[in-house]
């Protein structure tokens, strides 16, 4: 046990296992949904500061694009100076400190005169923490291993990852199903908040107690800036990166290969949360199920992806995990809700008794999931100028009544109705409904995969939408575990902090360019188009991989580190 504990791989592992719940519990299950509720419990729906609109959802992405850009831009900066003075367990320790400090915070935000000022404070210098953090763990992996065990390393590391981040999602999620209903909830969804923090730094700890950084000198001749500060020694030495980076072309080339399938795994991770449930209609318990299962599929997937790697190549089997995310797309652009069929699929029911008066015995106002705000107001009338939302439990309709209601509602709603008429069903689906929006350039692809696959296997969108998941989980942990390690293994040890942050900085920016890709595309088009086009980021980015060859770049590599 000692042994392990004093392991400098496996401590390495368990920084994955630390940092998981802050991405998974934190960043996808339980902030986004209370930072909205804070806001609309502040601001309402909306506020305007200084002619801007903000909303819950929009003032969530400033923050990630403040604080990730702060990283972006300051990480090439301090991974030159990291390399020089030889302090990445100082970043290292540092940054996961302010992080997890910052996530413990956020529990008390209900206790100050601006709950959600506060709560956002807490995010924007705790996703800082969590950005920067990452890119000084990565660049310990050349000072671990030797190259050819970067990819069982980085894949492993992921696995572990997953299943720690996995495990505290699931605790949390299933605390606050049990007090979701009770006056408690926001007390203990704060208390899971801060247990992330608590989480992150105690077993971050044990990762920066165990790791040493190795001692080796800079390349770049000191003497000459000997009358510099070492900060300008520092933007010397980024600026002498960037502009003799073409003596490290092969890695260059993988940058960009990188910045582009990246970009589209991430904007796909990014917008899945608001395409779910606007697009095809995903309901909250459905992406709680299938986020779980992303988290303990990947452990399986990213290890069987670095055993393809062992057999054959790294860049092989990221080439395949590329294509895996080919078919995701594919799959979420013809994902689509199969049109009502049987009584509990339909929106309202209304139905006939012996006496033939019909009785309206379902209805979407009178549900505890559904609220009429959210699929607005029919306000459909009858001859007895009722709208529809005054009709309740038990309000008779006439049959004159209930076919001008069905007309309506065929034509001008995002609604489903049946009417059973003694033994005949009559059905109604509105034009906006779910199961109706097939227009646009893809249009055709739903339609299709929904009459050879989704209607005749009986395969409901609750239930693509987790298929969706289970694909994700297989090759998300892949494409991520065998891009560290392809880009290590071509790493000088000597420069891996600076290296690193380059690698970094190129993960923050591709999270941009692929969301504002896909709102360009959607205001012009729709939502299925604007998904379409993160696949041509990952296939121009897989195109790419065939000009990476590896071992040249491992050679560069080692001929750098014999060169001090």
């Amino acid at each position: 046990m000692k042994k392990i504990i004093k392991n400098k791989t496996f401590a390495w592992y368990i920084y994955d296992w630390a940092n998981s719940a802050y991405s998974t519990s934190l960043m996808v299950a339980i902030l986004p949904v209370y930072f909205v509720e804070l806001f609309k419990s502040s601001y309402g729906d909306s506020v305007n500061i200084l002619g801007l609109n903000f909303t819950g959802s929009s003032s969530w992405s400033l923050v990630i694009a403040l604080s990730t850009t702060i990283v972006a831009l300051s990480s090439p900066f301090l991974g030159s100076l990291a390399d020089i003075k030889k302090i990445k367990k100082i970043l290292l320790f540092t940054y996961t400190l302010f992080g997890s400090l910052f996530t413990v915070l956020m529990f008390f935000s209900v206790y100050t005169s601006s709950p959600w000022l506060f709560l956002s404070g807490c995010f924007f210098l705790s996703n800082i923490g969590y950005s920067g953090a990452i890119i000084w763990y990565n660049s310990f992996l050349p000072d671990i291993a030797d190259r050819d065990k970067h990819n069982d390393i980085s894949s492993k590391a992921f696995a572990l990852g997953y299943l720690g981040g996995g495990l505290l999602l699931v605790v949390h999620l299933v605390l606050i199903m049990i007090f979701m209903d009770t006056n408690h909830i926001d007390l203990v969804t704060r208390i899971c908040l801060a247990s992330v923090g608590f989480w992150w730094f105690g077993f971050g700890l044990w990762t920066i107690l165990v790791l040493d950084e190795t001692k080796v000198n800079s390349k770049i001749n000191n003497e000459n800036y000997s009358k510099l500060t070492i900060l300008n020694l520092s933007i010397r030495k980024t600026f002498y990166t960037l502009k003799n980076i073409s003596q490290f072309k092969i890695l260059f080339i993988f940058l960009i290969a990188y910045l582009l399938f990246n970009d589209g795994i991430a904007t796909v991770i990014s917008i899945a949360g608001a395409y779910g449930p606007d697009v095809l209609g995903i309901n909250t318990l459905t992406n709680m199920i299938a986020i779980v299962l992303i988290q303990f599929i990947a452990i399986p997937g990213t290890l069987l992806t670095n055993k393809l790697a062992a057999k054959y190549t790294a860049i092989f089997s990221l080439k395949i995990c590329l294509i895996g995310w080919a078919i995701i797309i594919l799959l979420a652009i013809g994902f689509i809700p199969v049109k009502p069929t049987v009584n509990e699929d339909f929106d309202y029911l209304i139905s006939v008794n012996e006496n033939d008066v019909y009785t309206l015995t379902k209805s979407l106002e009178l549900t505890d999931s559904f609220k009429d705000s959210e699929w607005g107001n029919i306000n459909l009338t009858s001859d007895t100028s009722k709208t529809y939302s005054e009709l309740k439990i038990d309000n008779e309709l006439t049959y004159k009544e209930t076919m001008l209601f069905s007309s309506n509602i065929s034509n001008n709603s995002s609604f489903s109705l049946r009417i059973i008429y003694k033994e005949k069903l009559n059905d109604y689906i509105g034009i906006d409904h779910l199961s109706m929006k097939t227009n646009g350039p893809l249009g055709w692809w739903p339609k299709t995969l929904r009459q050879l696959i989704w209607e005749p296997m009986g395969i409901n969108v609750n239930m693509q939408w987790i298929i969706l998941g289970a694909f994700v989980g297989i090759f998300l942990g892949g494409s991520q575990a065998l891009a560290r390690s392809i880009f290590s293994v071509m790493t000088p040890k000597n420069r891996s902090a600076e290296f690193f942050s380059f690698f970094g900085f190129i993960g923050r920016v591709s999270s941009v360019f692929g969301p504002i890709l896909f709102v360009l595309t959607t205001s012009f088009f729709d939502q299925r188009l604007g998904v379409f086009t993160i696949l041509l980021l990952i296939f121009s980015g897989y195109i790419l991989l065939f000009k990476v060859d590896v071992e040249k770049g491992k050679y560069k590599a080692i001929q750098e580190d014999n060169t001090i």
